[in-house]
């Protein structure tokens, strides 16, 4: 585990609020005590991934256990969370969990400004159950070991409450929502159960819409490797069209416009923008 590259990724999203007018240009300006801010990501990554372990709705003590986990760690810095219902449908392909509801959370940065607009966060905090091949998209084997998702997502949970917390003690122009999301793994991944297109479908059907200006996506952050079509070291932030609404761009990022990760051989052919551009 890189610890370091997830540092970096806090950074980065401060940095982008320093780079444009999304916030306002209040404070010192000065980037948080970085060994601080890199214990208190070990710390996230190591309770989820290794005090709580495997977290699905096919655990659900252990999903649970992470959720609280999110809750008491953002209400500790003094955010308001709430449940967003993700509803599993009656289906077979879901197994023992059909018919259950997992649940995004939800906390807004509220910017000063008196007709703000809003940047979306979000990072899911689910991992993988077992299955019967480890690529396999189902069905699931909750009998089977699945993953305890250090990378895939603590890593993308530890940078999202380490960039509340770095908000939190701002003053910002615009809002900020931060969301944690449930089901992104599979076999929920591009269903109607995913947690990222419940809540995209939420915020694309408010009245509010027109106010949102991107999502950032953090996903898989904390390690890489120089090999061709693995993650590689280089940061990218890949920009998308609010209008793109097709299956390959993936159901996290229907709601937004931006998904930050280690820049891998599937994003190669995706346009990579400067964030100024769509944050001023």
């Amino acid at each position: 585990m890189t610890f370091r590259l997830g540092l970096l990724i806090v950074v980065v999203c401060i940095a982008l609020s320093s780079c444009s007018k999304l916030f306002s240009p209040r404070g010192s300006g000065e980037i948080p005590d970085t060994d601080q801010t890199e214990t208190l990501l070990k710390a996230h990554v190591f309770h989820l991934a290794d005090t709580i372990g495997e977290r699905n709705v096919y655990h659900p003590g252990s999903m649970e256990r992470s959720a609280r986990y999110i809750e008491q760690k953002l209400e500790g810095m003094g955010y308001a969370v709430t449940r967003q219902a993700v509803h599993i449908p009656p289906s077979g392909e879901f197994g023992a969990v059909k018919d259950w509801t997992a649940y995004n959370l939800i906390a807004i940065k509220k910017g000063t400004s008196p007709q703000p607009k809003m940047l979306i966060v979000g990072a899911h905090y689910d991992t993988k159950v077992g299955m019967d091949n480890w690529h396999d998209h189902g069905p699931a084997r909750p009998s089977r070991t699945g993953t305890p998702g250090a990378n895939d997502n603590a890593s993308g949970v530890a940078a999202l409450l380490e960039t509340a917390r770095a908000l939190a003690a701002t003053s910002t122009l615009h809002d900020v929502c931060l969301v944690a999301y449930a089901n992104e793994e599979p076999p929920f991944y591009q269903t109607p159960a995913m947690g990222s297109a419940v809540h995209a479908k939420s915020v694309s059907h408010h009245s509010g819409r027109e106010k949102i200006i991107g999502m950032i996506a953090l996903e898989t952050l904390g390690c890489y490797s120089p090999r061709v079509n693995k993650k590689r070291q280089s940061l990218r932030l890949c920009c998308f069209p609010l209008h793109q609404h097709g299956p390959q761009t993936g159901t996290l990022l229907r709601g937004g416009i931006f998904r930050l990760e280690p820049l891998s051989g599937a994003f190669r052919r995706v346009p990579v923008l400067h964030p100024r551009r769509f944050l001023v």
